[in-house]
């Protein structure tokens, strides 16, 4: 089985990718979301994307990923308008062309309800791999005929000569129950010469639920344990999750009180999901911070400093040697030490 980690293209997980071990990075297939458009920057989008190739270039070297373009309208709205660049190129091509000239080794993803431009852009980068994510999260099951439907139609018309089809069954953080997952997996299972894979997260979105200066089990791992418990029907079901982060980072030029906000990490566990919180910034946050990674170190779920690179900064600000002062490097530390405990779950099983 494959581990696909769901991952923003921003500095904070790429980085988490980028310093994974190398075993790790050779088997896990991750999928990468765009960077999303600002409403200032909505005039000139493309402006966001120029080095789009060369970063993720850089980050992921010749491993293959899936990219989904969908998330660059999350801020500016509905992706049936276009977008286009002063020379005509719509948001699908002008980013394939990035990745393309860089030769990367990207499956390009389109989604059940993608408006038919949309569609066609990416039937026209003339690729012989391609992803769909139907996100059930979305939508009542009574639908899932109907989109079936809809997937088996654009795969025989317009992606018919394909070496690869993923299928990305996405609830997210929508947990419907054992028996409607169970009955999606089985509906889109049916699409012929498709790799399935259930991409499902019961990591909390925020730590509004822990008190500052402190570090609680936040949720049990019922995504984990939901997929474990379907591989007795489906053994060629696949993983995939929102690592540690769900919520996405504020849109870019947004001001942040800064002083009035916490240091927060998620750390993954076998059975839960850990969230530490320092005080407010403007009340010690940084020292209190060092006393959250020491409660983490000290404590029987700690993976081992030697375990990830995540690991070894918590470490490392536990005994003083690292100071941690922003937010980017905890959640940087968290989806690291999260990708290589759940791809080491996932070979034992």
């Amino acid at each position: 089985m494959t581990y696909y980690p769901i991952l923003r293209n921003s500095a904070s997980e790429m980085n988490a990718y980028f310093n994974l071990k190398e075993e790790t990075k050779d088997s896990i297939v991750p999928i990468i979301e765009s960077k999303r458009i600002s409403s200032k920057n909505k005039k000139t989008w493309w402006t966001s994307f120029k080095t789009l190739g060369t970063y993720l270039s850089g980050k992921l070297q010749n491993r293959e990923f899936i990219y989904d373009f969908k998330q660059a309208y999350d801020i500016i709205g509905d992706p049936e308008d276009a977008l286009l660049t002063e020379d005509e190129q719509n948001i699908i091509s002008y980013c394939s062309e990035k990745l393309i000239q860089q030769g990367l080794d990207f499956i390009p993803c389109f989604h059940y309800d993608s408006p038919d431009w949309y569609v066609e852009a990416i039937k026209d980068q003339g690729l012989n791999k391609i992803a769909v994510r139907v996100r059930c999260n979305s939508f009542d099951s009574t639908l899932d005929p109907f989109i079936y439907k809809r997937i088996e139609g654009l795969l025989s018309t317009h992606f018919t000569m394909m070496d690869k089809v993923i299928i990305i069954i996405d609830f997210a953080d929508k947990y419907q129950g054992y028996k409607r997952i169970k009955n999606a997996v089985e509906t889109y299972s049916k699409l012929e010469n498709a790799i399935t894979l259930l991409a499902l997260t019961s990591c909390p979105a925020n730590s509004d639920g822990v008190s500052a200066a402190s570090i609680k089990e936040a949720s049990p791992r019922d995504d984990i344990n939901t997929y474990f418990e379907l591989l007795d029907e489906f053994p060629d079901l696949h993983f995939a999750d929102y690592t540690v982060r769900l919520a996405p980072e504020p849109e870019e030029g947004k001001n942040i009180d800064y002083y009035n906000t916490y240091l927060k990490i998620f750390y993954t566990t076998a059975d839960f999901y850990m969230i530490g919180k320092s005080t407010l910034l403007k009340d010690g946050g940084v020292e209190s911070f060092v006393d959250v990674c020491k409660t983490i170190v000290e404590s029987d779920y700690y993976s081992g400093r030697d375990f990830s690179v995540g690991d070894s900064a918590i470490y490392e600000c536990s005994v003083g040697d690292l100071e941690i002062t922003n937010h980017a490097k905890p959640i940087e530390f968290g989806i690291n030490h999260h990708i290589e405990f759940v791809t080491d779950q996932l070979e034992i099983r």
